[in-house]
C-alpha cells in the first residue's frame, strides 16, 4: 500500500479557525462536539485528532463517548476517558479523563468562561438522554442550540490531503470485494466469503473492519447489514457483498452484486442494468448542482436512489435520499459521496451496487484506484 499523506497541524489550524468563525457569525460564544466509538467519532477527530480507544462499558458514566470544548477564540479543552499522553493532538490545550463525562464537560465550560453563554452543540443525537440532562442542570445558565450545521458544511469539503486518502481507503475496500467476488463460487460457504473479504482488507491496510454482509440466493431481500451464515452457494444464485471499514482514519464503504458460477441472459441484462443506474447516480454528482433523488421506474424496475457522505464517519453529511426534502444539498467540488442505487425487481428481489465518488471542478470521479 503506498504511504498516506498526513493531515498536519496547519489543516488542523485551518478547521478551527473556520468553526470559531462561523461560532462568530452565528453569534454562539462557543462549541461543544461530542462524539461516539467508533462509527461517530469524526467530528471530534477532524478539529483535534483525537480517536477514541474501545471502550471498557459503552455509557457507564460516558465511556465510549468524547467530547471537545471550545469557545469563539483560543484552544480546545477534550474530554474522554480514554486519553492518553502518547497521543497526537492538535488544537488541544487541555485533557480531562476523569470517570464521568459530565463533570468535566461542565468544568471545560466554567474553565472557558461560558457558564452564562450561548452554545453549540454538534452530535447531540449521540449522548444518553440521562447525560444530556445531567450537563443541562450542571450548566442552568447557559444556552443550548443545535449547530451540526456548522460543522458539516466546513467538513463536507475535502481537502487534497483527505481526498487522497479516501481514495487509498475507497481502494481497500474494492480489494476486499474483489476477493470476495473470487471466492464467491457454488458450493462455497458465505462465511468463507466474508473471511477472504476480512483478510484482503488488512491485507490492503484496513485499520479497522467494521461490517462485512454477504447475502446470496436466487432472489436477494437484504435488510441493512445481516449476519453471515453458513449458507451454501447454488450455481446460480446471487451475491451480494458489502464491506465498511476504516483506512489512514478514513472511511470506505463498497458494495457490489454478482453471480456465482454461470449467469443467465436475464441476470446478465440485470446486473448491466444495475451498472446503469450506479453510473447514472455517479453522473448526477456534477460541481455546484443541487442533487435530490426520486422513485425511478425504468425497464419495469423499481431504481431507490440513495447517496451520503463518505469522510472521518461511514455516513456523514451530505444525505441525498428519496422523495421531499426540506433542502437539496449542492455537490460542492471537493465532496466525496458514497452512491447506492438500489433495484428492485419482482424475480430477482432487491439488490444494489455501490461506489465513492468525489465531486471536483470538471465533474464526479470515482474513487476506486490508488
Amino acid at each position: 500500500m503506498e504511504k498516506l499523506p498526513v493531515i498536519g497541524n496547519e489543516e488542523f489550524g485551518v478547521r478551527l479557525t473556520k468553526i470559531q468563525e462561523s461560532l462568530k457569525a452565528g453569534g454562539l460564544d462557543g462549541l461543544i462536539v461530542f462524539g461516539s466509538y467508533p462509527d461517530r467519532e469524526g467530528a471530534v477527530t477532524y478539529l483535534s485528532n483525537f480517536r477514541e480507544g474501545y471502550p471498557d462499558s459503552l455509557g457507564q458514566g460516558g465511556a465510549g463517548f468524547s467530547a471537545l470544548v471550545l469557545a469563539a477564540t483560543g484552544l480546545i479543552t477534550l474530554v474522554s476517558q480514554a486519553a492518553s499522553p502518547g497521543q497526537s493532538l492538535a488544537n488541544t490545550e487541555a485533557v480531562k479523563t476523569g470517570p464521568s463525562l459530565v463533570p468535566e464537560v461542565a468544568g471545560a465550560i466554567r474553565e472557558k468562561d461560558l457558564v452564562a453563554g450561548k452554545i453549540g452543540v454538534v452530535g447531540l443525537d449521540l449522548i444518553p438522554a440521562g447525560i444530556w440532562q445531567a450537563l443541562q442542570k450542571a450548566c442552568a445558565k447557559a444556552e443550548f442550540e443545535a449547530a451540526d450545521g456548522l460543522l458539516n458544511a466546513i467538513r463536507g469539503k475535502k481537502s487534497l490531503q483527505e481526498a487522497a486518502i479516501l481514495a487509498q481507503a475507497a481502494w481497500v475496500g474494492e480489494q476486499a470485494v474483489t476477493a470476495g467476488m473470487e471466492a464467491a463460487r457454488a458450493g462455497q460457504r458465505q462465511a468463507a466469503l466474508e473471511m477472504a473479504m476480512r483478510q484482503a482488507a488488512q491485507q490492503a491496510g484496513a485499520e479497522l473492519v467494521s461490517r462485512i454482509g454477504v447475502i446470496s440466493g436466487p432472489s436477494l431481500t437484504p435488510g441493512g447489514w445481516p449476519p453471515v451464515s453458513d449458507r451454501i452457494l447454488e450455481s446460480g444464485d446471487f451475491v451480494m457483498l458489502k464491506i465498511a471499514g476504516w483506512t489512514g482514519g478514513y472511511a470506505f464503504s463498497t458494495a457490489k452484486t454478482m453471480v456465482a458460477g454461470q449467469a443467465s441472459a436475464q441476470q446478465r441484462d440485470h446486473l448491466a442494468h444495475l451498472d446503469e443506474a450506479l453510473d447514472w447516480m455517479v453522473g448526477t454528482l456534477q460541481p455546484n448542482a443541487d442533487v435530490g433523488y426520486v422513485l425511478t421506474m425504468h425497464r419495469e424496475q423499481r431504481i431507490m436512489p440513495s447517496a451520503h457522505g463518505v469522510g472521518l464517519d461511514v455516513f456523514e453529511h451530505p444525505w441525498v435520499s428519496m422523495g421531499p426534502m426540506p433542502q437539496k444539498p449542492i455537490m460542492r467540488p471537493g465532496t466525496v459521496m458514497c452512491v447506492d442505487p438500489l433495484i428492485m425487481d419482482a424475480n430477482f428481489g432487491l439488490m444494489a451496487n455501490q461506489a465513492t465518488v468525489l465531486v471536483t471542478d470538471s465533474g464526479p470521479r470515482v474513487l476506486k484506484e490508488v
